[in-house]
């Protein structure tokens, strides 16, 4: 997972407990979208502008904001 995410894409699932999603982290490292596929949202999406902040060693933030676009919902 390190690996896609130092370059700033891929598809990933993720557990929150009783919500789990798809985050789609696109190539260009400016948009996510994500889709909940588990839970009392499931069916949601939206794409959402985000940045990479390097933390320190291997480690990253993600930014929600950032990037290109102000956020869309789709349902």
């Amino acid at each position: 997972m390190l690996h896609s995410i130092s370059h700033g894409w891929g598809r990933f699932e993720v557990d929150y407990g009783d919500l789990v999603a798809t985050n789609d982290y696109a190539r260009d490292g400016q948009a996510l979208t994500y889709e909940i596929t588990m839970g009392e949202l499931t069916g949601n999406t939206a794409t959402v502008g985000f940045e990479w902040r390097h933390l320190s060693g291997q480690s990253c933030a993600i930014v929600a904001g950032g990037g290109r676009l102000g956020g869309r919902s789709h349902r």
